[in-house]
């Protein structure tokens, strides 16, 4: 016999692990957690802490901003993840996975007595009337 199974509308949605948090979220909070509670083991002895608050407050704030923060339906560590790719990439890519030939020996030979290009561009021949 069969029998009817409901399917949620929401399978793609990451699963919550402690409370209203994905384990992306946990890790992407506990490791600047972590790493600031050791440098405040590390500095408790001779840096006050105002002044080691001074430096937490942001950092954990821009922690919590790239776990929690949600731009155009992403995530913002992946957002920012995207934005460091494409700003790591070349800016003009060329569609040769066999690599690029080096140019012909005659356009090389004559590279350098190829005349310059005007430095303005030529009129078209339209003229706005007056």
């Amino acid at each position: 016999m069969s029998q009817v199974v409901r399917i949620p509308a929401d399978v793609e949605m990451a699963d919550k692990v402690l409370g209203p948090f994905t384990a992306r979220q946990l890790l992407l909070l506990t490791v600047p957690v972590l790493l600031l509670y050791v440098v405040y083991g590390a500095t408790r002895s001779w840096l006050p802490l105002p002044i080691f608050l001074a430096f937490a407050i942001p950092v954990a704030g821009a922690a919590a901003l790239l776990a929690l923060g949600r731009r155009d339906g992403i995530g913002m560590d992946a957002f920012v993840l995207a934005a460091l790719r494409q700003r790591m990439s070349p800016s003009r890519r060329v569609a040769a996975p066999e690599g690029v030939r080096p140019a012909p020996e005659w356009v090389t030979a004559t590279q350098g007595t190829a005349p310059r290009p005007r430095s303005r561009p030529r009129r078209c021949g339209y003229r706005p009337r007056r």
